[in-house]
């Protein structure tokens, strides 16, 4: 390889950059729960384009979204990974991802990626707390068996809500009351954050365009998968 290393980062950097700025994406927006991830793995089965962040990245981007049998792969690696997914795509067509902060878990999203990720067209997906919860429920099992390393993950919320509201949620782990916990998640912490996030980062987002997941199983994320290419074709 010409240049060695450095000649290989320096072509991954401007090819990504090009490539970031080429693309058109279509975001896949909503609450924690709702299944986003997996939407996009259905997108995937059904013939569209798509760029698994999280998955690229090795983590769910929360507190709770690391892999517990996997770490995330460095920087200069994930960048490589993204290089490597949209050097495969057709910028002629569009793109689905899944909204996402800048940063997931300890990786960034490079800029120029990020900056047309968030001038995509967005669609919402509408779930029920209830739906929420048994899919997070199915994602988290190893939190289930585990919960010293649930408890670990919540302590690092100490600073956020106060010592009595984690020891709260940690007796919920200990009693196996997992079902509140995660509600109480959700409505405490993940739902606030993606409300005030979504609409502060994505100028495009509406919230009443959207379809429905009526339930955590695989008819009916293939459902909204195909609702999805309805909606935005």
């Amino acid at each position: 390889l010409d240049g060695g290393y450095q000649g290989f980062r320096r072509q991954v950097i401007v090819e990504l950059d090009a490539a970031a700025k080429q693309c058109s994406f279509r975001v896949i927006c909503g609450m924690t729960g709702s299944g986003k991830t997996r939407i996009l793995h259905e997108l995937t089965l059904q013939g569209e384009q798509v760029l698994d962040l999280e998955g690229l990245a090795n983590h769910r981007g929360s507190v709770l979204g690391s892999d517990p049998l996997e770490p995330q792969p460095a920087q200069k690696a994930f960048e490589t990974r993204l290089w490597n997914a949209l050097r495969s795509m057709d910028p002629a067509k569009l793109i689905y991802v899944e909204s996402e902060s800048k940063k997931v878990g300890g990786v960034h999203i490079p800029d120029a990626l990020m900056v047309r990720i968030r001038d995509g067209e967005c669609i919402e997906v509408h779930a029920s707390n209830a739906t929420r919860v048994a899919w997070l429920m199915r994602e988290y099992r190893h939190f289930l068996s585990d919960t010293s390393e649930l408890e670990s993950k919540l302590q690092m919320l100490n600073a956020r809500y106060g010592k009595e509201t984690i020891a709260a949620w940690c007796q919920q782990a200990r009693e196996g009351r997992f079902t509140d916990l995660v509600n109480d998640l959700l409505v405490t912490h993940y739902d606030p954050s993606y409300q005030s996030s979504i609409e502060r980062n994505f100028p495009r987002y509406k919230s009443e365009q959207g379809v429905s997941l009526d339930s955590d199983s695989d008819a009916d994320f293939a459902k909204v998968a195909s609702a999805i290419r309805a909606e935005l074709q």
